[in-house]
């Protein structure tokens, strides 16, 4: 067990991994593989093979530049702003091409498929570990796209296609899938969904904004048409080989369910739906930034961990979970307990207390007693967050809102998927440097 980063090389990419595996050897640490009650399959499986670790160094790859990062004294690599260099390059497996609109085309053909499991601070995918003898090995790259399977009910002139004049939650949807293989050309590990609407206008949030975007009924129960389109997204994102954070509540819409039970029935009913269809490549968070402004005493802390425990139990242990706080809180001792992974958001905090929120976390007692990943899954569009929190060992999350215009950001609908705008390549160009050997 990795006992102290301090003392890592911060530019090193490998020697920062808990443990890794070389061909079908295991080199240290612990493995584990939860019971999983799929229909009438269970399946338990443990195996337990200390050995010593034995950090190596990497140099870093030349033809970089530094970007330096106020942390304590870190100068990571980076080649965000350098001329071009063989680590900046697209994966091989990957063709691309830019169109005259400047959209990005993948003609990647690789089928995968992988359940999410989770050794020590690690994620794994498919029984490999994420981005495997790179700078990001074991960590959770994402991006926050939680409008992929939304839809409006309301006011929606604010949402509409330029092109048609009116909201499609199909298209929506289509488009997002259409755009996934050139996401995990780049290395993108994970992206985020809501199960309700996440602040859809380039505006401070509102308590009772004037639409529904829920995919529950009142009493809990599940929309259909909502439910449709996550199964599209994550069997689409297991065949790039990809997760799904699936988020669960969001401020502003948990009003829309009628009490505390049918919070408990909603989620409840997520779970089940999820087990009944098999989809393995996901993880839970139950809701955003939990000690915003939520109607439902128990969607906020210190009664959310009633609720993840409840997706523990009930999943027998075999769907991860977390919770998420603003940007720059760190969780208290009963949400690191129960959370299989901690959720961190880094909005408006310099890389610097990117860093720190990583190294305060690992400090505390808590975290000490059962090490577990870290990851932003909602940031900003700073390529210095996204190194500082690497740098650190945490999974980092791009977040970049948009304007409501069919072209900027990934979460002001209508939302243009495809990697069109100098910041989103900015990302994922980033994103391929970091996920490479």
């Amino acid at each position: 067990m990795l006992t102290s980063r301090t003392q890592l090389t911060p530019l090193d990419p490998v020697s920062h991994r808990v443990c890794r595996r070389d061909e079908a050897e295991w080199k240290c640490g612990e493995r584990y593989l939860k019971g999983r009650k799929w229909g009438a399959l269970v399946a338990v499986v443990a195996v337990v093979i200390p050995a010593a670790c034995t950090p190596a160094t990497a140099p870093a790859s030349p033809g970089t530049t530094t970007l330096s990062v106020e942390t304590t004294g870190t100068t990571i690599v980076s080649t965000a702003t350098t001329s071009p260099s063989t680590i900046a390059e697209p994966p091989p497996t990957t063709s691309l091409a830019a169109s005259s609109s400047t959209q990005w085309v993948s003609t990647t053909s690789q089928t995968r498929s992988g359940q999410v499991e989770i050794v020590q601070e690690q994620f794994y995918l498919g029984d490999e570990v994420t981005n495997p003898g790179s700078p990001a090995e074991g960590l959770l790259m994402n991006s926050r796209m939680v409008q992929a399977i939304i839809d409006i009910e309301g006011e929606r002139g604010l949402f509409v296609y330029p092109d048609t004049a009116a909201w499609d939650p199909e298209r929506n949807t289509t488009e997002l899938i259409a755009a996934l293989p050139v996401y995990a050309s780049h290395g993108l590990n994970a992206i985020t969904v809501n199960l309700q609407g996440g602040n859809p206008l380039d505006a401070p949030g509102e308590n009772r904004p004037p639409w529904r975007i829920s995919a529950y009924r009142p009493d809990g129960s599940l929309e259909p048409a909502w439910m449709d389109r996550l199964d599209r997204v994550l069997r689409a994102a297991d065949a790039e080989g990809m997760a799904v954070i699936v988020g669960l509540f969001y401020f502003g819409q948990d009003h829309h369910l009628a009490d505390e039970t049918a919070v408990t029935d909603a989620v409840d009913s997520v779970v089940d739906w999820l087990m009944a269809r098999d989809h393995r490549n996901v993880l839970i968070e139950i809701c955003n930034e939990s000690n915003r402004h939520y109607d439902h005493e128990i969607l906020r802390p210190p009664r959310v961990t009633e609720l993840m425990e409840r997706v523990t139990t009930r999943s027998d242990g075999s769907i991860p979970v977390s919770v998420s706080l603003p940007g720059g809180h760190m969780p208290e001792a009963p949400v690191i307990e129960a959370s299989s992974y901690v959720l961190l958001h880094g909005n408006r905090q310099q890389a610097r207390r990117v860093a720190a929120m990583v190294r305060d976390l690992r400090s505390l007692p808590a975290f000490l007693a059962h090490p577990k990943p870290i990851v932003f899954n909602e940031d900003s569009i700073r390529i210095d967050n996204l190194l500082a929190a690497v740098t650190e060992g945490a999974g980092w999350g791009y977040h970049d809102k948009g304007a409501n215009d069919y072209h900027n950001g990934f979460q002001a609908p209508p939302v243009d998927w495809s990697v069109g705008t100098d910041d989103k390549r900015r990302f994922f160009e980033e994103i391929a440097r970091l996920t490479r050997p």
